[in-house]
């Protein structure tokens, strides 16, 4: 049976809790709904939507006094039962228990080091571009629910106010962003301030209101609405944005490195830590382990070159292939055609590296979008929600389509789609995990290790070990898409190097941008916005290489332990079962991948 050990562990904590032995549901249950009420936004997007109503408070008195205390005693309580000897904890709810601890133990120590004062208003992740207000967000089912937008953009005035309270205290504090991090904002600003309101993003929703209770409560709201947008929420707006223009610039650090903030040096490690997720480890470890790794990949890349007769240096690949016939496109929908049969070719192929259960059409399935014109970056992921009201989303840079690699679609697409972060998601929903599992609440999203953590070096890692499944799945025949991997790899493997040395090393940004021109195979502007994203999210680009390589050490180990009775298919299901930080993943796995004969060991990349 293919997923044996898994039912059997779940039976006997569901025996457990039926028998009335004191069980960590209700504790699970009270941390994910504490979790959801910190990011209401989000739990309407995911389809939990007694939340639709509410908007999170961040004021600082807030985080400090409240939810730190919150955080605190969900701690207390996980450690409590955890470690109760006169209670029988099933160890599968034992791993779940240290997990909330992991959690809330970052959310004190980011409170701590004040990581509020790095809100959301970057160019690539702020509250004037990144708007979940959209109609999919809310459900309506009664005449009360009409009235949840409504409430919604009533409270945005003062979440803009909290946000600009937080960047005062930065200020106080010399802890701000650097340039980098807001170029651009201010044309993401201008473009919602528009004289009309029914032009505006956060009207959407109430152009959409069903009109089963009466269409005269539908016209009320709508005329509310446009009241409010009018006078309430883009002043508000304007108001941040110059504040932000006459007042926080002044502050702007002036070094792109994190650690020139106060005790910047503690918070990159913390940020290093809640990214890599493995036991500490120093910024010129990441930097010496990133160098070598770039070494090997580089020397991988001259034997596909030197096997195809190709003499040209890595820095000048895709030049070269883009100038051969077939290697561009001419417009959005040749590229999202493209995609979608790429998808369609990889979806065939899963079954031989993944069991039937999560390899169904509804499983697998996920539409191809262009991303939208006020947001930056190249491609990423957006799952769908948990009622089956929006389907997976694979969301992609469209807006030069002659400048699309298209030798780099296919890597991209099997980290983004399936069975990358697409197949990720799908298996957390359908999969036996705690909701605090299956649906990760990461707010808020702020630069460095602040807020929950995401799991980001499981959920990347997953990523680009998907990459790597392309070449057991023969994906890569043509060898200009297998050099596409390889890029993917030196990028990846780059980060290590540049992220360390642009926050710790003393890198300037035009160091970091010629080691990645050197290194890697992406074009000058691609790497810009690249670097931008280093500079303003401090250790998140190392959660990639560091994953992958974790679950390419457990692959080695269990297929050594198992030896002839090693089963792919239920490695790759165990580790999708395991979407644990990676200092805990060999521990989930031996939980699915039970062998006695060896104890486990810590996890060392360095």
């Amino acid at each position: 049976m293919e997923v044996s050990t898994a039912l059997l562990l779940i039976l006997v904590c569901a025996i457990q809790s039926n028998l009335g032995i004191t069980s960590p549901k209700s504790i699970f249950e009270d941390y994910f709904a504490f979790k959801l009420s910190r990011d209401p936004l989000s739990a309407s997007y995911m389809g939990f939507h007694e939340y639709d109503s509410l908007t999170p408070n961040n004021s600082v008195a807030f985080l400090k006094n409240v939810v730190r205390s919150k955080c605190q005693d969900f701690h207390d309580q996980a450690n409590n039962l955890s470690r109760a000897e006169d209670i029988y904890v099933c160890e599968l709810d034992r791993l779940y228990l240290d997990l909330i601890e992991y959690e809330t133990e970052i959310c004190m120590r980011g409170i701590d080091l004040e990581g509020y004062v790095f809100p959301a208003i970057t160019v690539f992740n702020g509250i004037q571009s990144t708007i979940n207000y959209e109609p999919s967000a809310y459900e309506f089912n009664t005449v009360e629910d009409l009235q949840n937008p409504l409430k919604r953009i009533k409270a945005l005035p003062q979440r803009i106010n909290d946000i600009i309270e937080a960047l005062e205290v930065g200020i106080t504090r010399n802890k701000t962003y650097a340039k980098d991090s807001l170029d651009r904002i201010k044309e993401q600003f201008e473009a919602l301030y528009v004289n009309d309101a029914t032009k505006s993003i956060f009207y959407e929703v109430f152009n959409q209101l069903p009109t089963q209770f009466g269409e005269e409560v539908v016209t009320k709201l709508q005329e509310e609405a446009k009241v409010v947008i009018s006078e309430q929420v883009i002043p508000a707006y304007k108001k941040l944005d110059d504040f932000i223009q006459s007042r926080y610039y002044n502050y702007l650090r002036p070094s792109i490195a994190v650690s020139s903030i106060n005790n910047g040096v503690e918070f990159y490690q913390e940020a290093l830590d809640f990214h890599f997720s493995l036991d500490s480890v120093t910024p010129q470890e990441v930097h010496d382990l990133g160098k070598r790794e770039v070494a090997l990949l580089r020397a991988k890349v001259e034997d596909i070159l030197e096997e195809n007769n190709v003499t040209v240096p890595i820095s000048e690949l895709a030049a070269f292939i883009r100038a051969q016939p077939g290697q561009t496109f001419e417009d959005q929908q040749g590229i999202l055609d493209f995609m979608e049969g790429l998808i369609t070719s990889v979806n065939k192929k899963l079954p031989d590296l993944f069991f039937e259960s999560i390899t169904s059409p509804e499983s697998l399935n996920v539409n191809v979008e262009p991303m939208p014109e006020n947001v930056d970056g190249f491609a990423y992921f957006v799952r769908g929600s948990k009622d089956g009201k929006r389907t997976a989303k694979y969301v992609v840079n469209l807006k030069n389509p002659a400048d699309l690699p298209k030798f780099l679609l296919t890597t991209l697409t099997l980290h983004e789609a399936n069975p990358g972060h697409s197949m990720q998601s799908s298996f957390r929903m359908i999969y036996s995990l705690p909701d605090f599992l299956a649906n990760l609440i990461t707010f808020p999203h702020s630069m460095g290790a602040y807020g929950f953590p995401g799991y980001t070096s499981h959920k990347e890692g997953w990523g680009l070990y998907s990459e790597f499944l392309g070449v057991e799945l023969g994906m890569y025949e043509d060898y200009r898409d297998l050099l596409g991997y390889y890029s993917g790899e030196l990028l990846r493997a780059s980060r290590l190097v540049v992220d360390t040395g642009i926050h710790v090393l003393g890198w300037t940004k035009d160091e970091a941008l010629g080691y990645m021109l050197e290194n890697t195979m992406f074009s000058r502007p691609i790497l810009e916005s690249q670097i931008r994203q280093y500079i303003t999210n401090p250790g998140q680009a190392t959660s990639y290489k560091a994953g992958e390589k974790v679950i390419q050490i457990m692959k080695a180990k269990f297929s050594k332990k198992f030896g002839s009775r090693f089963s792919l298919k239920k490695f790759h299901h165990s580790v999708l079962a395991c979407q644990v930080p990676m200092k805990f993943l060999e521990r989930c796995l031996s939980l699915y991948m039970p062998n006695p004969e060896k104890e486990n060991s810590k996890v060392s990349l360095i």
